[in-house]
């Protein structure tokens, strides 16, 4: 089995979106698992999903309470996988993708590395504005040290070997710590610092053309500022590659693999002060006098 995973709560306008450029894929032999928050609008929004998924292997649940975004996400690939899934794609009510999205999700099946932590849909790291989609290379992937949340597919394997066991924060003994800040800011962040730092070489799969893009001026980490300068204007694959390929950083022109070197080095700054920044809280505490307030 293999499964399409959605989260979404009350924004079903921008939940039409994401199902007018999903149906435009190949869906052939998946089943589409909905998580949908509590709200005001969740009768809208359920509606949708009954409507639009007709006719389809689906699997739509409400949540009896507000999960929040790191867990909503957490419970909902936890059940598809132990429902059997062996591989999944996860997507959110704020996003559009491309119409040979799950047609690049077989191939990253199809053509898996053991290295391969996951097909990311976009190349950027979290909490930046400088994604890469370049339209002069439709068919071209690379691999990266980054993670981008914005849509992502993962196999059953790696699930539970390495996203899983940090998905909530946590980290078995055995693995390299995601830096303390990462964790707490979310689960995109804790995938982001352990790719990053990991001694086993993983990486993330990466299309040099964005196969998503992201809807939402508002959201519980987007401001319309940081959304219009990072994904206005975005290009959007259109589904006319007819394969995909790896490609080695040093065979880029020069305007993507800068691209890709800055993307790296802003990750490897970010790791860095994300184990520093709690430190130095601690000892701005400590050094204060006794009894002084600031």
């Amino acid at each position: 089995m293999k499964t399409i995973s959605i989260t979404a709560m009350r924004r079903p306008e921008l939940l039409a979106r994401l199902f007018d450029t999903l149906l435009a894929n190949d869906l052939s032999g998946y089943t589409i698992a909905v998580a949908i928050e509590p709200s005001e609008r969740t009768r809208e929004v359920l509606a949708l999903c009954q409507v639009r998924l007709s006719g389809r292997d689906h699997r739509i649940v409400v949540n009896d309470a507000v999960l929040g975004v790191r867990a909503n996400p957490y419970h909902l690939l936890r059940r598809v996988f132990e429902d059997g899934s062996a591989f999944n794609l996860y997507l959110e009510e704020d996003l559009e993708i491309a119409p040979d999205t799950t047609r690049l999700a077989e191939w990253y099946v199809a053509n898996h590395r053991p290295e391969w932590l996951c097909l990311n849909l976009l190349a950027g790291p979290c909490g930046s504005a400088a994604m890469l989609s370049d339209p002069g290379h439709p068919d071209e992937l690379v691999a990266a040290r980054t993670f981008n949340s914005l849509g992502f597919a993962v196999r059953r394997e790696e699930w539970h070997r390495h996203l899983e066991p940090i998905w909530m924060g946590g980290m078995p003994r055995s693995a390299t710590r995601a830096p303390p800040r990462m964790q707490q800011w979310g689960w995109d962040w804790s995938i982001h610092g352990y790719l990053a730092q990991h001694r086993d070489k993983l990486v993330s799969i990466q299309p040099i053309l964005a196969r998503a893009t992201h809807t939402g001026r508002l959201g519980t980490s987007v401001t319309p500022e940081f959304h219009d300068q990072a994904f206005a204007g975005l290009p959007l694959a259109d589904g006319t590659a007819t394969g995909y390929a790896l490609t080695g950083h040093a065979a880029l022109p020069h305007r993507v693999r800068s691209l890709l070197n800055a993307q790296a080095e802003l990750t490897a700054h970010r790791v860095a002060q994300s184990w520093v920044e709690p430190y130095v809280d601690l000892i701005k505490r400590l050094r204060r006098p006794f009894g002084r307030k600031t």
